[in-house]
């Protein structure tokens, strides 16, 4: 899948082949302060188990996140 992240509008990351969980933690790692400091969102983040979702938490946590399946 390719991904592509931002936070602040600066590109955090642009991977052309990305598997789902190391994503995850991608996404983890780059909104970490906004993920640690909402009460439950560190769970919500680990039960995520598709594309769609993970982008639409990382859209609602900060940051702003693409994916293309091409």
């Amino acid at each position: 899948m390719k991904v592509t992240l931002k936070r602040n509008n600066s590109y955090v990351a642009n991977y052309e082949d990305m598997y789902f969980k190391d994503c995850k933690v991608l996404v983890y790692n780059t909104l970490y302060d906004n993920i640690d400091s909402m009460e439950g969102a560190n769970e919500e983040l680990n039960s995520i188990r598709s594309w769609v979702d993970l982008v639409d938490f990382a859209n609602s946590h900060g940051g702003k996140m693409f994916i293309d399946e091409d």
